[in-house]
Parts: structure tokens; sequence; C-alpha cells
């Protein structure tokens, strides 16, 4: 690994398109030099060495599985080698209709992914739309590890990006320990969002000047009971928040989905409860009755990439032609360089929605925003 340190991205690859820079990292496709063709995948820099540490850790952690962009190379300082992908999940509902089958295709395939990071004991932090890329194979992939915690870890500060943090979060004047919680309130908002097309949800819309305490009190009320109670913050959030009374979500969430079975309904409201230990798993979420009764997920999501690049008016680019980085060739005194900053929980440094990366929509830059053309270029869910 020390050799592969030394190793300037610039020894190996020829750069193309900047997709995202920002404070805390940059993104830019590119290619190996000397090979013919388009841009076959994307290079990750981070600026600073406590998110790159710990998503490199991270990576190593889930070895290359599917459920996560492709690793070809460790290079330079804190560089990272991803995959190509066709666009975020944000970015998949824009040009077009994703039809019920094909949504649960996606949820099917988000829990899963959820599932492998708390397998692995990990809190991802950051989930969002714009945090899971899609490939052109219609796998979906989550991405940017910077801000990963253990499970039940005392980070130094909360992130999260606004719309996607739960309750005690926003009501909270410290910080909390990082549980599994923290990302299952986020996939509640995933699947909404999934199920209505992207529908917007526990954001305030400009201009209206609510925080998002004070709509997510509106919409939901306000909570109680012992847990809260004994939030530092909840004294002066209950002056204010008292005299809104706990409203029955699920009956939003059947107006709201109105397309969708009662099975839908279930499945987000199992991840939105106000109680983070009345959140279901994404294991037993993976096994709900939504997923066996009609209509099924789709097998694959071809059609819907379809879809998307005739919309779009994109190419697939070639396949980049190495193997996948060996995390075994790492050198031990790396991971212990990176002592305390790892999935610690300390990394978390860096602004609420920043995971290191920015929110362009090309997150760990492995996507596009909101047109590939400007760049060169599943997991299955249950049968029919």
């Amino acid at each position: 690994m020390s050799i592969v340190l030394r190793t300037s991205p610039e020894d190996k690859y020829e750069t193309s398109i900047e997709l995202y820079k920002g404070k805390y990292s940059s993104v830019c496709t590119a290619k190996l030099k000397n090979s013919p063709g388009e841009s076959t995948v994307v290079i990750k820099r981070n600026t600073v060495s406590n998110y790159s540490l710990n998503e490199i850790k991270t990576y190593k952690q889930l070895n290359n599985s599917e459920q996560f962009l492709k690793v070809y190379d460790v290079c330079g300082k804190y560089t990272l080698v991803f995959e190509r992908c066709m666009c975020n999940l944000e970015d998949l509902f824009m040009p077009q209709l994703v039809y019920p089958e094909e949504q649960k295709n996606l949820a099917l395939q988000f829990l899963s992914g959820l599932n492998a990071i708390h397998q692995k004991k990990l809190v991802h932090r950051d989930i969002k739309m714009r945090n899971i890329l899609m490939t052109y194979d219609g796998i979906l992939k989550i991405c940017d590890f910077e801000s990963v915690c253990d499970n039940d870890s005392f980070p130094t500060s909360n992130i999260g990006t606004r719309g996607y943090k739960p309750f005690e979060i926003l009501i909270s004047t410290s910080t909390l320990p990082v549980t599994y919680s923290l990302d299952l309130w986020a996939a509640g908002v995933i699947l909404f969002k999934i199920f209505t097309q992207n529908r917007k949800f526990l954001t305030p819309s400009p201009p209206c000047d609510e925080t998002d305490i004070q709509m997510m009190t509106r919409m939901f009320g306000c909570p109680t009971g012992p847990y809260y109670e004994s939030l530092p913050g909840y004294p002066e959030y209950y002056k204010w928040a008292s005299s809104y009374k706990k409203n029955n979500i699920r009956e939003n969430l059947v107006d709201w989905m109105s397309a969708h079975t009662m099975c839908e309904v279930d499945l987000v409201e199992k991840l939105l409860q106000l109680e983070p230990s009345a959140r279901c798993t994404a294991f037993e979420l993976m096994n709900a009755q939504s997923f066996f009764v009609q209509p099924l997920p789709s097998v694959n999501l071809k059609e819907a990439i379809k879809r998307y690049m005739q919309a779009t008016k994109i190419t697939r680019p070639p396949p980049h032609k190495a193997e996948l980085f060996d995390f075994k060739t790492l050198n031990p005194n790396y991971s212990k360089s990176s002592s305390g900053t790892g999935t610690s929980g300390t990394s978390g440094t860096g602004t609420s929605g920043t995971s290191g990366t920015g929110t362009s929509g090309n997150s760990s830059g492995s996507g596009t925003s909101k047109s590939s053309s400007q760049q060169e270029s599943g997991q299955k869910g249950v049968k029919k």
C-alpha cells in the first residue's frame, strides 16, 4: 500500500470532466492513460484526510459488495477511483415516471444495501437520495462513507442532511450516540420519495420561513415520553411545541401515497416512528408483505434505464478494463494512521449534508447531476 500511496492519479489516469469541486473533495471523470474512448471511472480526491481515511476503511469492510461502488484503485493522497454510474436516485425520477413494480425493485435494493451496512455494525449517517447511485445495469449503489460511525459510538457532531434528520437529532442541543435508528428514519424518507416519484417531504418549501423542527412538529405533533423528555434541549422545545397535538402520521401517508396499497404505507410508517427503538430494521422490511403481493418488484430495471437514457440523451460508457482494488494490499500502518478518525465516529466534522462531497447530485462522483450529456459517457427484485 505504501507504493500505491506514492502513486499519483495523474501517473495512471487521464482526467476529463470535473463533476464537483467543494470544500472537502473534488470529483472528475477519468480513464486509464493511453486507453481509447470515453472516461470509464470517476476519481474522488478528499482534501480532508479524516474523511478519506474513514471512507477507505469502510470500503475495505464492505469488500466490493454489489450494493456499493466498485473500487478500482486507491492512490495519491487519499484518492479513490470508482466505477462510473449513470445517475443518482433523485435524478432518476426527474425526466420520467418510474412504475410501481420498478419502485418496489428500487426499495428492495435500497433496503438490501442498508442492511449490508448495518450487518457490519456501521451507521452511514447521511442517507439521502443523492447518496444512492444507479448503474447502467440497474443496480442501486449506496455511496459516500466519509461520515460512517460504528453503531453505539459517540461522534463529535451530528451529521446529516436537511429533510432526512429524525426528531431526536433536531430537538437535542447536544450530540447524541449514533445508532442504526438514525439511518432507519432517513430510510423512511427514501422509501416515501421512491413511492411518490421523489415528492418533497420533511423539507420546508420556500418562501416558507418554517424551520425543520417547526414543520415536523406541525406534521407529527409534539413527541413526548421518557426518551424525549431526557434529551438536552427538550424543555425549551416543549414550551412552544406542546400546543401541537400528536398527529396520526398514517392518515397523512395514506393521503400522500394514494396511488399505493396499504402495504407500501406500512413500509414507510414502520420507519418513520418517533420513538427510535420502534423503527423496524432494514432486514425486517426486506421480508415485508409489500414485496410479495401484486405488483411484485420488477425482475430488473432495464426499461427504466432505457427510458432515462432516452430522455437524457446519454450513452453508456465503455467498461473499465481493470481488476477491482485488492484491499489486502493496504499497508497495515495506513489504517493505523486513521486512528480516531475512522468508524470511531469522530470524522463527522463537516457541515450538515456535505459528507465531504457536496450535494450536486454527483456524490462520490459516480453519477451525473441532471444530464449525462455533459460527460462522455440489479440486484434483482422478486420475480414476477
